[in-house]
């Protein structure tokens, strides 16, 4: 994905999912609820604090644009597993949106009646990577990362790690789902992974999945729900 500054937010069409970029920096204008600023300083860690601000008030300041709406009059909820939604009161069809973050860049993405999930990773070692392959992997992964070179199995890790994190959040299901109870392909290099789910996960639902590098030392995945879309990417300004 190439993401290009962009101070307007674009329309949303229906067959469209579209990805921001989105830094962790101090400056910025907060958007946040009462409920949020509550949440924010809950957060121990400073940078815990600054990353759910800025990530919740890039949410509120894109999903204003597409809902022409002040970013303070739009109401952002829970469901029932704990994921971040939009109130349905808003727009129909609703817009569904996700939204990860690891060390200092934020992905978020957003679609139009239909799930969407992302997750960004920076990469790094682990020295107990092999345990971690083996509690979070099936037995046919786990065996295709230890066949491959060693400094070449951190990237198949964290690829398949990103990939079944977002369709998890896709589903809205989150870790309440083990990782090993499907499986995807691990290949860095593949834009358009595969997957498989059992019928209890799936439940009559198609899901398609695009792996990507949103910059160096970082590895993401978007899943998305239903066939026909396209993706645009955009960094927030």
């Amino acid at each position: 994905m190439n993401f290009q500054p962009q101070v307007k937010i674009p329309n949303l069409a229906a067959n469209e999912v579209h990805v921001w970029l989105v830094r962790v920096s101090e400056e910025g204008e907060d958007h946040l609820s009462d409920s949020e600023i509550s949440r924010a300083l809950r957060y121990r860690k400073k940078i815990d604090r600054l990353r759910y601000r800025i990530g919740r008030s890039a949410v509120r300041k894109i999903m204003s644009g597409y809902l022409s709406l002040e970013p303070s009059k739009i109401h952002i909820m829970l469901d029932q597993h704990g994921k971040p939604m939009l109130s349905k009161k808003f727009h129909s069809p609703v817009i569904d949106f996700n939204l990860s973050h690891s060390n200092e860049l934020i992905l978020i993405a957003f679609a139009r009646a239909r799930r969407v999930g992302i997750d960004i990773e920076h990469i790094r070692s682990f020295p107990d990577l092999a345990r971690l392959v083996s509690r979070y992997f099936t037995e046919k992964e786990s065996l295709t990362i230890r066949s491959i070179p060693r400094p070449e199995q951190t990237s198949a890790f964290f690829s398949g790690w990103t990939r079944k994190e977002a369709l998890l959040k896709a589903i809205g299901r989150g870790l309440q789902i083990p990782l090993n109870t499907f499986e995807v392909t691990l290949d860095p290099d593949e834009e358009k992974p595969h997957l498989s789910l059992p019928p209890a996960l799936n439940r009559g639902a198609h899901w398609e999945l695009i792996s990507f590098s949103p910059a160096e030392e970082y590895i993401a995945a978007l899943a998305v729900e239903g066939r026909g879309w396209n993706t645009k990417s955009y960094r927030f300004a």
